[in-house]
This record gives structure tokens, sequence and C-alpha cells, in this order.
């Protein structure tokens, strides 16, 4: 996530990360690009303290804002970003169509969203990701049970096509990543339409 966010062909822009967890992204975004005013929003306010506490180390804390919040309901105008991205938060939210709806609002015309999440793998798919889980990463019972539930509580390749038309976005990209595919990059960009 971090290296497409730096390419990004943006010198001055304000940046949205929604489920900003303790803030690395936005720590490393706000080092290596000066001209980038940056939000980061969390629904943990441990994990904000954290982050807060990291960018205060890393003497970027007063380019990043830190904001206890959710993703599904964002206190911004419409059109407030140029940028907005989520790195692996999608499969934790019950309602995840509410995220594609509020950040195509927030976004401004010709702005971006990039989201990664986990892509639900087919039934022999989540048996080999299990197996490796297991037996080559070594994860115990508990790592185990985490990893199955994540997997299979996010959405399907047509899941995510239904919501991003909901939401009025045609995505400009949609990779499934990982050998087994089990990862999925949406870009929303200006070759794209955004409809109301």
């Amino acid at each position: 996530m971090l290296r497409r966010l730096l390419e990004l062909p943006l010198q001055q822009g304000r940046i949205l990360d929604l489920g900003t967890g303790p803030g690395r992204i936005p720590i490393e975004l706000a080092l290596r690009r000066p001209g980038w005013e940056i939000w980061a929003l969390d629904p943990s306010e441990e994990m904000l303290e954290l982050a807060r506490a990291q960018a205060a180390d890393a003497g970027v804390s007063q380019r990043i804002h830190f904001l206890s919040g959710s993703a599904q309901g964002l206190p911004f105008a419409a059109g407030t970003f140029d940028h907005v991205f989520s790195n692996f938060v999608l499969h934790h939210l019950d309602r995840p169509e509410e995220l594609f709806l509020e950040a195509a609002r927030v976004t401004r015309e010709g702005g971006r969203i990039h989201i990664r999440d986990l892509l639900r793998p087919t039934p022999w798919k989540a048996r080999i990701i299990r197996g490796i889980c297991k037996h080559v990463l070594r994860y115990d019972a508990i790592q185990l049970q985490w990893s199955s539930e994540s997997l299979m509580a996010a959405l399907s390749r047509r899941e995510i096509c239904e919501l991003l038309a909901q939401a009025g976005l045609t995505p400009s990209h949609l990779r499934l990543a990982g050998c087994l595919g089990y990862t999925f990059d949406i870009e929303y960009g200006p070759r794209c339409t955004h409809q109301a």
C-alpha cells in the first residue's frame, strides 16, 4: 500500500487514512511527502494514542490529524480529500458498503480512492491458506481461528463489484494480489466515473 501511495503524482494535497491503527502508513507518508496534509481515522482510542506517540517520535505529529471515528460515518464535507485510502479494514465492518459510499463522498472530483483488503477465497484456496498458516507459518490455534474468521468475513469479487456499483464507483483498477489471490486492491481515479 505504501509504495502505491508514494507513486501518486501529487505534490500538495489532503489525504485520509480510514482505519489507521497504529498510524504506520500516515507517518511514513508524512516523512516522505512534506506537501501532504494527512488525516488518520480509527475507532480505537488505544490505537490512536499509540499512533500519536509514534508520530511525535518521528517528528511529524504537526502534519497528521489523528481522529477517533468510523469509516462508516465520516465527519468531513463532500469533496474534502484528494486521496482516501483504507488498508485491511473492510472485512472488519458489518456494513462494508458504507466505507465505499463515504470514501466516494469525501473524495474530490478527480481524486483517488485506494482500498486494499482480504478477498474471500474459494473453499479449496481456503484449505491451502489454512495449511500454509498451520504448517509453514506455524500459527497456533488462536491465530488459525482469527485467520479463518477474517478470510470468511472478507468479500468475494462479485460482492466487491456490487458494492462499488451501489456507491457509484467504477474502479480504474481492480487487482487480485498474492499467489493465491487472497487480497485485492481497488483504485478509483480520474479515469473513472462517480455517479451521485
